[in-house]
């Protein structure tokens, strides 16, 4: 894989260098001061490097995240739990509220595998990883033969993909925020959804930003 450093300049304009290319030395730019700050992405196992280091998930966090995807694949309620903080946390994008602490959590999971008794779950790569945070694809199957998020049993067989966002307290699990495609599930199990004509004049809804608050790491948006 070519190497592509990356620096920006201004909000407007990029500095896209190959490894290799000759760089003028009156182009008036200190790419000394560049090289030192900017993220490189190289051919390292799909880590990436800042300042040359490996932005790659821990080997104790791996370990932890391989227990955890059996445990989910096993409905080991006692072993999924063991392996995460006492104030863990599940937030299913899609769902109105997350679910905090070890019960609410414990009844995130016990709903999914209600919905699907043969649900089993891996993880297809890992995206990126910091500090606090990994990101993996993911993706789950089972058969529909239990009510799901309100919706009753069709004996259907789905096959989901996923993005899960793990939050980590040092090499802990602390939860997870997981996305999937709720339209996608909708139609590998058959459901129809009814919608109602107009009914008197329509208007713009009005919403509210920032409702419910976020739960995990990450830094408010500005």
């Amino acid at each position: 894989m070519q190497q592509i450093l990356a620096y920006s300049i201004t909000s407007s304009a990029n500095i896209c260098i190959d490894i290799g290319t000759s760089i003028p030395s009156d182009c008036g730019l200190n790419l000394r001061s560049i090289f030192d700050e900017i993220l490189l992405l190289s051919d390292t196992g799909g880590g990436a490097t800042w300042k040359g280091e490996a932005m790659k998930i821990s080997a104790k966090r791996m370990a932890v995240l391989n227990d955890h995807i059996r445990a989910e694949s096993a409905h080991d309620m006692d072993a999924l739990l063991a392996g995460m903080t006492t104030d863990c946390f599940n937030d299913v994008v899609g769902v109105p509220k997350p679910f905090v602490g070890p019960e609410q959590t414990a009844e995130r999971y016990r709903k999914h595998w209600e919905g699907f008794p043969d649900f089993t779950v891996r993880v297809r790569r890992v995206l990126c990883a910091d500090e606090n945070c990994a990101v993996t694809e993911n993706e789950w199957r089972g058969t529909h033969l239990g009510t799901f998020l309100g919706w009753p049993a069709t004996g259907k067989p789905v096959w989901m993909r996923a993005i899960v966002i793990w939050h980590f307290k040092g090499d802990e699990l602390w939860g997870e925020t997981v996305f999937f495609d709720n339209a996608s599930l909708l139609k590998q199990i058959g459901a129809s959804i009814d919608i109602p004509p107009p009914f008197g004049a329509m208007k713009p809804a009005t919403f509210k930003l920032d409702h419910p608050p976020l739960i995990g790491h990450g830094e408010k948006f500005e």
